[in-house]
């Protein structure tokens, strides 16, 4: 995913990506003039940081792609499914190849 990002004109490295203690109950957020956020004091293991800081690259992504309006609830519906949806595809793995987490409903 970094790659993806990185193809946009974004590298995502320590100067954009923050480690904090968080009041909010999240593991992470992400915004377009601060970068990456990783509440450090929600984090359970390494796999919860991993999968968040995954999450969060791909908001990052949407942001840079399709210019997502925080205004607009449709576009913020749409990241957060897509964010939620693109890590199941990456962890769940049928003889078929990857599941689909649409299955043709979306």
């Amino acid at each position: 995913m970094q790659s993806e990002v990185a193809k946009l004109g974004v590298d995502i490295n320590s100067t954009n990506v923050r480690c904090k203690r968080c009041t909010a109950d999240q593991s992470g957020g992400f915004d377009l003039n601060y970068g990456i956020l990783l509440c450090a004091n929600h984090m359970r293991n390494r796999g919860h940081i991993e999968d968040t800081m995954a999450h969060e690259m791909i908001h990052a992504y949407d942001y840079m792609r399709f210019k997502v309006d925080n205004w607009n609830l449709r576009h913020q519906a749409c990241t957060e499914v897509f964010g939620v949806f693109s890590l199941y595809i990456f962890m769940v793995h049928s003889p078929f190849g990857f599941v689909s987490c649409y299955e043709g409903r979306a």
